[in-house]
């Protein structure tokens, strides 16, 4: 701790600064410190037309674009991001000669969450068809259910196949 006119400041080590590795402790500078490392844009009268400032210290507000950060400069950037939509992957049940037929209603119901009427009319769609979809999902969510598919059906030994296609649009 050190003294400072009569007030206390503390402080901790905080390795590599340009405080020579000690920077003062507590909660304004915390804010600072975040809201440095995040691009902040606020709107209203108190923010300014631009509304990309931050709030030092002292309470002033100083703007984004002068604020100098371990030397360098950092530049308010534009970008556009575009947000798509994942795409979807089928998750396909093909029929076979040895599993049954209540435990591909089981399987559906449990992993894939479908209703017993929806399992049923599901498992005589593969039995008759040869194939049925069980659900669309990402890629990564249609990967989990097929492994917990064959998982379930290798220990209850059936040699139930699932597999994933690409939906084409």
């Amino acid at each position: 701790m050190k003294k400072h006119h009569g007030a206390t400041e503390t402080t901790e080590d905080v390795g590599e600064s340009p405080h020579r590795g000690r920077r003062p402790s507590g909660l304004p500078w915390l804010l600072q410190y975040i809201m440095t490392r995040i691009k902040v844009h606020m709107e209203g009268p108190f923010y300014g037309p631009l509304g990309a400032n931050i709030i030092t210290n002292c309470g002033s507000l100083m703007p984004m674009d002068d604020f100098e950060q371990d030397g360098l400069v950092i530049a308010e950037t534009e970008s556009e991001t575009e947000l798509r939509r994942p795409p979807l992957y089928k998750v396909l049940i093909h029929n076979d000669d040895f599993t049954s037929m209540g435990f591909v209603v089981f399987i559906l119901q449990t992993i894939f969450g479908r209703s017993e009427s929806d399992s049923l009319h599901l498992m005589l769609q593969v039995h008759n068809e040869g194939v049925g979809v069980a659900g669309l999902y990402t890629y990564e969510i249609a990967e989990m259910k097929v492994e917990k598919v064959t998982s379930l059906a290798q220990a209850n030994e059936f040699p139930l196949l699932c597999t994933i296609e690409e939906v084409t649009v």
